[in-house]
Formats: C-alpha cells, structure tokens, sequence
C-alpha cells in the first residue's frame, strides 16, 4: 500500500490537472491550431485510459479490497487479455501520438509546403498508423500462439495476485519490438524537433513575428517528446540487461524506476502545459482563479471611478 499511496499522491493531482488543462484547450480552441487541438486531446484520452488501465492490471494487485475484480476476471478470461493486450498496445499508442504532436508542429512550423496537405489529412493518417500497431502487438506480443494462458494467481505468502503466463513466452519478441519501435519513433522526433527549433529561432533572429501561440504549441510537444525519450531510453536500459547483458540487479533498479517515468508520460503533459506560458495556461489559471479575477477586475473599476471623480472635482 505504500508505494500504490505515493502513486495516488500525485497520480490524482496529476490527473486532476489534466482534466483542467483539457477543459481550458476547449475554450481557448479558437486562438489554438486545429490540428494540435485535435491531437492533444487524443493524447490526453489515450494517457488518462492508459493510467487507469494500469491501476487495474498491475498496480491494484497488493490491494486485498481489490482481490474481488482479479477472481471475477480469472472466470471471464477476456477481460484479462483485454488488460494486458491494452498495457502494450498502449505503448506504441502513447509513442504514436507523441510523434504525430511532433509532426504537427513541424509542418506548423518548417514545413508549409505540406502544411494543407496535412491539415487535410492528419485524421486519417493517425487512424491508419494506430490501426497498424494492433496486428504488430498481436503477433508480437504473443497473443497469436493458441497454447498462451494468461490469469491472476493469488500467492499467500505475498497476500497479492500476480499474474501469471503460460504457454509460448513472448517477452524477447515483444520487447524487441518494442525497443524497435520507440527508437525509430525517437529518431524521427528528434530530427523534426530540431528543425523545427532551428526554424523557430532562424524566424525570431530575422525580426518576423513569431505568435507566442506557436512558440507555446512548440514547448508543449517538446516536453511530451522529452519524457517519450526518457520512457524509450529506460526500454533500451532493460532490453540491454534483461537480454544481452543478464544484470537482473540493474534491470529490477529499472523495473522500480518504470512506472515513476510511465506516470510522467502519462500525465505529466498536463503539468507541462500549466507551466508553458500561453492562452492555455492563462485559461487554465481563469478557472482556477475567478474569485480573484472578480476582485482584480472590480478594483480596476472602483480605482477608474476615483480618478474620474478627482478629474471632475
């Protein structure tokens, strides 16, 4: 309970500025990018299911209050593929949308000539690259062999449930994968984001003007980039040790460290957009604060009136 409580600390807090944040995008949506608009929320609904999904397959597994919903899903046993086909179809989904943010500032921001091209076309691209991951996922992460088994077993000496495979392994395939996949994605990030900074300093040095719309839209996805890269770095780490290496020391010091950084790519981009300066984090600070704003604005009122009255006298 100890370190499922350190999660709920600020797993709720975070979450809860998520939600905020969202809801301030909506309303500041006119001043914003479509496109970026329409990818952040689908990378806000697949980290906050992603979150979720991992409380109930992994993290609720010591909780005894929780040990009815793992006997009630070990007797409909597609509710248990379903938890872990989702905890890794959503790996390659949260890294999909990290790299379709990164895209869209790019075309945003360096390359107009495809900018109407993929205004156009962003929906569609996004539905055929995520639809591409789940037969990858399928057949990688072992779903595919007819013999594979997968159920929670409660072990009294822990007084927990772990889960439990049987059949074909497929953990050297789907972390290859995996591995694969995250760092292809990364490179591809890494590449347009320094485009992208370098067009955006190149267009600040010549003295055009630079909307700080775009200059916040551009910090968002850098940080959503930032922790995509520390999530995939800390992939390679395991697939080293686990796989070429066999240093178990390093790879559980890996495993505990793991689900810090997943919950930072879950719902930190909620964080980083309260912290990047622009129309969302004064919206998102307009709703927290109305009480404060109502105050501010009739100060000004009763402050214009004085100086009206003593100009008159």
């Amino acid at each position: 309970m100890g370190t499922n409580l350190i999660y709920l600390v600020y797993g709720v807090a975070g979450a809860a500025v998520y939600a905020l944040t969202v809801v301030s995008m909506c309303k500041t949506r006119a001043k914003l990018s479509a496109t970026f608009v329409t990818l952040f929320l689908l990378t806000a609904a697949t980290n906050l299911f992603t979150y979720v999904n991992t409380w109930m397959a992994l993290r609720l597994q010591t909780e005894s209050w929780f040990f009815g919903y793992y006997e009630f899903i070990n007797r409909v046993v597609v509710i248990s593929y379903v938890h872990q086909f989702l905890v890794g179809l959503l790996y390659y989904s949260q890294n999909l949308n990290a790299f379709l943010m990164t895209l869209d500032r790019f075309f945003a921001i360096a390359g107009f000539l495809w900018k109407e091209i993929w205004n156009r076309h962003y929906k569609m691209f996004a539905l055929a690259i995520h639809a591409v991951c789940i037969p990858i996922h399928y057949c990688t992460g072992g779903f595919l062999y007819q013999n594979r088994e997968n159920s929670f077993v409660y072990n009294p000496v822990t007084n927990a449930y772990t889960l439990q495979f049987k059949g074909t392994s497929s953990t050297i395939s789907s972390l290859s994968t995996q591995v694969a996949f995250g760092s292809v994605l990364l490179m591809f990030c890494l590449i347009f984001n320094i485009i992208s900074f370098h067009r955006l300093r190149q267009t600040q040095i010549s003295g055009k003007n630079v909307k700080i719309v775009e200059r916040s839209m551009f910090a968002i996805s850098i940080c959503i980039f930032i922790t995509q890269a520390m999530n995939i770095l800390i992939l390679i780490a395991m697939f080293y040790f686990i796989l070429i290496s066999s240093n178990m020391e390093a790879y559980k010091l890996l495993i505990a460290i793991m689900p810090f950084l997943s919950d930072l790519f879950s719902i930190g981009p909620g964080v980083y957009t309260i912290v990047v300066p622009g129309p969302i984090r004064r919206q998102c600070f307009s709703l927290l604060l109305p009480c404060c704003k109502a105050q501010a604005k009739d100060s000004s009122n009763i402050h214009v009136i004085s100086v009206h009255t003593a100009h008159t006298l």
